[in-house]
């Protein structure tokens, strides 16, 4: 069964009287030489906690301010790459392509004009009897 006469509401209500009391009671019962230095600890005390607790608080926002920062900057780094590697792909696959174009048009230059060997190259190509396109990886269909 809840308790009717000890409730929030009420200890709200009441914390001035309790205050008043024990401030009277404070000053009755206990000699001012012992008093207010007890205070004086008691007020510096107070204060050195509550500095503590800002600062600790100021300092855990910072930190998750500087964890935030480092987070997004890693993240638009990973972004930048993974757009740098689609750039770099595209790029690619552009240089291959105009690689082709040109290639073509030399290969047909090529057909075109045959080309003389000289003797030093002729000693040069001394391994035209090995099929270098089975070792290939890329193999073209024509």
């Amino acid at each position: 069964m809840p308790n009717i006469f000890f409730t929030e509401e009420n200890l709200v209500f009441s914390l001035p009287l309790i205050t008043l009391t024990m401030t009277y009671a404070f000053f009755k019962y206990i000699p001012l030489m012992f008093g207010i230095p007890l205070l004086a600890v008691a007020a510096v005390a107070g204060r050195s906690y509550l500095s503590y607790r800002t600062t600790n608080q100021i300092n855990i926002v910072g930190s998750m301010e500087e964890n935030a920062a480092k987070a997004s900057a890693s993240a638009m780094a990973s972004l930048l790459a993974g757009e740098d590697a689609t750039d770099a792909v595209e790029k690619k696959k552009a240089r291959r392509k105009d690689a082709k174009k040109k290639g073509k048009g030399k290969d047909a230059a090529a057909a075109a004009e045959p080309v003389k060997e000289t003797a030093a190259e002729s000693d040069d190509n001394d391994d035209d009897d090995y099929d270098f396109e089975s070792i290939s990886q890329n193999k073209r269909k024509n």
